[in-house]
């Protein structure tokens, strides 16, 4: 990430992921964001299409990316580079209270 707590600037944050289904490595796209004077420059596409190289020439699987349908810029922009979005699946959480109550659960 560059820039400041206080100023968040332009980041990109994926890692490494497996999937046991296809027992292959792929990237989990995390984080990216830019400030709009630099999204007019597709900076975000060109840094999507680099991890996706290094994906597809190291035998990945995939790269993954949850995404928002109600960002609809940002749904537009996975949409128009071939990101498949599958209706089949649902993103869950285990979080703050619901985290810590499990967590405190006798076994």
């Amino acid at each position: 990430m560059m820039g400041t707590i206080n100023h968040p600037r332009d980041m990109l944050f994926v890692y490494a992921n497996y999937s046991g289904f296809y027992e292959k490595p792929g990237f989990y796209f995390e984080s990216l964001y830019f400030r709009e004077s630099y999204r007019k420059l597709e900076m975000g596409r060109l840094l999507f299409r680099i991890v996706a190289s290094i994906a597809a020439n190291n035998g990945f699987v995939s790269v993954e990316r949850i995404v928002a349908v109600w960002n609809k810029k940002s749904y537009d922009f996975y949409i128009d580079m071939g990101v498949a979005i599958f209706d089949e699946f649902r993103y869950g959480k285990l979080h703050g209270e619901n985290l810590q109550k499990y967590a405190d659960k006798e076994k």
